[in-house]
């Protein structure tokens, strides 16, 4: 077992040189004070160097540019230059001290160039102007990289800060008390209050946080090769991720085009067991400007496998969170917060413990294949350009359809395309008078109009946008020999029906509102990455008597239209205001047929995730006494 703690960092720039030249827009008498700071991308993260000694040039009648060069620093893979007009200061609360080059407007953030040499001529020529704010530039910020030699070498904050110490980096504290912070054999120690100036990568070991864990100018990344452990299984820990840090550095080298950023988000990845439990994940930024650049991400896509219980994530963010979940093996998210405005692309499943559930999805527009496993309370929905909340309350907010109560948002929405459908997962098993599975039993759900809602995933993904006005229309398919003509098919968050009427490559050209449902439009963005679906006349039981619905039951669609601005309130009010249509998808109808049995035929209100078990009589026997049954299990004896 060994742990690798080492500190990565930049040289200090040298040989900044400022000379004058002719022309320019510098204000003539004004003594303009220059220095560059060297930055270091470095396990997806920056290290900063310590600022270069200060330089100073005064423009005359004459020249009134200041042309700038300096000495290329080993390992940098990149330069900030600042200017101010009082020596020394260089305030990190406003524009108009560090470049942005080639007249970008303020953006809220610095940028950076892999050129030794600039001219600032004061704007003129939409060369370098100096209005983005600053960052705290007044120590050096490394990279601090953690492993081990196996994935279970376990590192601690506590590890990282001793490395710290004894390298005499300066780059760790704990928010403790001298005495504390001295007492190393404490079991405790783990959970104490950490500060990096600096940003964490960790990558190959364990990674294990108790208490508190705070990162200045940097941010905490956990790669996919490590496995993490936040909170503890059964411990009530409460670890707090807290990142006061840039977002991220555009650079160009050329002078004018921006060709990359240096990244410097917070990434939860985690190998296979990791596990967080109470956490709570909190992106800041150094100036408030900087808001729209917030970000924190959960999974970097095809690697993602961390569970989450009981966590806020992303809170405070105004954009970039994610939840990625796309390999085989889900994660768990339970009683999850997610807050952000960047999609929800893929498959969330989640383990609920019971009816008093709370899992938010706040400002998100797009959340595709929802699976819930929760035997007590079941609630799928898909939401384009808007979100919704679920509180576990069923019956107590004068819902008059006795649903859930539900608070939709609908941000900057001014066209009629933001829908929410909710959804539940309905399990069916069906077995004869005596309790044994019946195989081959076929088996009909029909919603309240009339159409199957039995639905498989085709495969297949759509590019295109639908108006709500088309009585056919064109759709584009990521492989259009998937389909045939006379296929019954909905985009995934949507609840109008379509019918394939003919197939010319991956263009589909389908007949809209289907089945008597209601013709939606699809906004520009809602429709990235989301699945086509296929709907199936019915489904056949097999040897132990399941019918298997792979996707969820569609019980009712929200449409949101007429909002201009932030809309929340509860569903039946926005029904009486006008903000809100609501088609209802049921009572359903489950018919199930098998020789030799008599059929079933019955009218189900489906509210909540419904396991059903169904017993068939045989023809010509007497029923068998049906007796007590769990909670939450339907039987029918006919």
């Amino acid at each position: 077992m060994a742990k690798h703690i080492d500190c990565i960092t930049v040289a200090t720039p040298t040989g900044l040189t400022p000379t004058l030249q002719a022309g320019g827009v510098l204000t003539l008498g004004t003594t303009y004070y220059y220095r560059v700071i060297a930055i270091r991308a470095y396990g997806n993260g920056v290290a900063f160097s310590l600022p270069s000694a200060e330089v100073e040039a005064t423009p005359d009648a004459t020249n009134k540019t200041v042309a700038l060069t300096w000495d290329a620093t080993n390992d940098a893979s990149g330069y900030i230059l600042q200017r101010t007009t009082v020596s020394g200061s260089y305030p990190v609360d406003g524009p108009g001290n560090t470049l942005n080059l080639n007249g970008q407007a303020w953006a809220g953030y610095p940028y950076a160039t892999t050129q030794t040499a600039l001219v600032d001529d004061g704007g003129a020529s939409l060369n370098v102007r100096f209005n983005s704010p600053n960052l705290d530039f007044s120590q050096a910020i490394p990279v601090i990289e953690c492993y081990g030699d196996s994935v279970s070498d376990v590192i601690t904050p506590w590890d990282i800060y001793n490395a710290s110490v004894a390298g005499g980096w300066g780059a760790a504290d704990i928010i403790a008390t001298p005495g504390m912070k001295m007492a190393t054999a404490q079991v405790w120690k783990d959970e104490l209050a950490y500060v990096f100036y600096a940003h964490l990568y960790i990558r190959f070991c364990t990674f294990r946080l108790k208490g508190m864990l705070i990162t200045v100018l940097g941010q905490t990344y956990i790669n996919i090769n490590c496995q993490f452990e936040m909170g503890g299984l059964t411990g009530q820990y409460m670890p707090y991720i807290l990142s006061y840090s840039p977002y991220y550095i555009p650079y160009t080298n050329n002078g004018n085009t921006f060709t990359a950023y240096f990244m410097c988000r917070r990434y939860l990845n985690g190998a296979a067991n990791s596990f967080a439990r109470f956490l709570i994940s909190r992106p800041l930024n150094p100036q408030s400007d900087l808001g729209g650049y917030r970000s924190a991400q959960v999974g970097p896509g095809i690697n993602f496998y961390p569970n989450f219980t009981e966590c806020i994530l992303g809170l405070g963010t105004m954009s970039g969170m994610s939840v990625n979940a796309l390999t085989a093996t889900n994660p768990l998210l339970e009683s999850l917060a997610v807050y952000g405005s960047t999609p929800l692309n893929t498959t969330i499943r989640l383990r609920l413990a019971s009816e008093g559930f709370s899992c938010r999805y706040i400002h998100n527009y797009l959340l595709t294949n929802p699976v819930c496993t929760s035997a007590g309370c079941d609630i799928c929905w898909g939401t384009c350009k808007g979100g919704a909340e679920v509180n576990g309350v069923w019956q107590s907010q004068g819902q008059t359809d006795n649903q859930p109560y539900f608070k939709l948002y609908a941000p900057n929405v001014s066209y009629a395309d933001n829908t929410l459908i909710r959804q539940v997962t309905i399990a069916l098993k069906v077995v004869d008078d005596a309790g044994n599975p019946i195989n081959g039993a076929v088996v009909t759900f029909r919603d309240a109009p009339g159409n199957s809602d039995i639905w498989v995933a085709s495969g297949a993904t759509y590019s295109t946008a639908l108006n709500n006005t088309d009585v056919t229309s064109t759709l584009t398919v990521s492989n259009g020999a998937l389909f045939s003509a006379g296929d019954i098919i909905r985009l995934e968050t949507y609840g109008e029906l379509l019918q394939v009427q003919s197939i010319n490559g991956n263009i589909l050209t389908v007949v809209r509102g289907y089945g008597g449902t209601t013709k939606r439009a699809t906004g520009v963005n809602s429709y990235a990455s989301q699945r086509v679906l296929k709907q199936l006349a019915s489904l056949t039981t097999g040897a132990d008597g399941e019918a298997l619905f792979t996707e969820a039951i569609t019980m009712k669609e929200l449409a949101i239209s007429g909002i201009s601005s932030f809309r929340g309130g509860y569903e039946n009010d926005l029904v009486t205001a006008g903000y809100l249509a609501r088609q209802m998808r049921t009572p359903h109808t489950l018919t199930i047929t098998k020789t030799g049995y008599q059929l079933y035929h019955n009218s189900i209100s489906v509210d909540r995730k419904m396991d059903l078990e169904i017993a068939l009589q045989r023809l010509n026997t007497l029923p068998a006494d049906a007796g007590l049954l769990p909670m939450g299990v339907m039987e029918a004896i006919v």
